[in-house]
This record gives C-alpha cells, sequence and structure tokens, in this order.
C-alpha cells in the first residue's frame, strides 16, 4: 500500500532533520514511539530509517531505564 501525500510529507520532513532527530532519539528525550508520533511519522518506518543511518536501537530494558530516570527527575523538580 503506497503512503498518503502527509505521511510522504511527513517523511520528507523528517528525513530533513535526521541529525536532529538521531540526537533526540540518542539522547534518550523521548522513546521511539513518542518521537515518531511528535514527527508524524509511523514508528516502525522511524526505527527502519534510524537502523539504515547506523544508529543503535534501544532495547527494551535500556528504554525502561530511561523511562524510569525520567520519571525520577520529574518527581524531583519542584
Amino acid at each position: 500500500m503506497k503512503p498518503s501525500a502527509a505521511a510522504e510529507e511527513a517523511r520528507a520532513r523528517v528525513l530533513s532533520q535526521m541529525p536532529t532527530v538521531i540526537n533526540r532519539y540518542n539522547d534518550g528525550e523521548e522513546s521511539m514511539s513518542d518521537l515518531a508520533a511528535s514527527l508524524g511519522v509511523g514508528h516502525i518506518w522511524l526505527r527502519a530509517a534510524l537502523v539504515e543511518r547506523g544508529v543503535r536501537i534501544r532495547g527494551r530494558s535500556e528504554a525502561a531505564v530511561i523511562r524510569w530516570r525520567r520519571k525520577q527527575e520529574r518527581e524531583r523538580k519542584p
């Protein structure tokens, strides 16, 4: 099935911003799903695009640790 015009536009926008997207993912700012949603693309497509560029994808355990750290940081803020 061919992606819609809107999906193609979103993908083109993400590809043009790939260094920033890679930094956001590597910095642990967001999960793959959250990052994809914020960019308007599917998480499966985003994962493939990152892998294609040599980005190491976090496993479930590493992702859980990052979520836990973010939760702890939010709880510490007054």
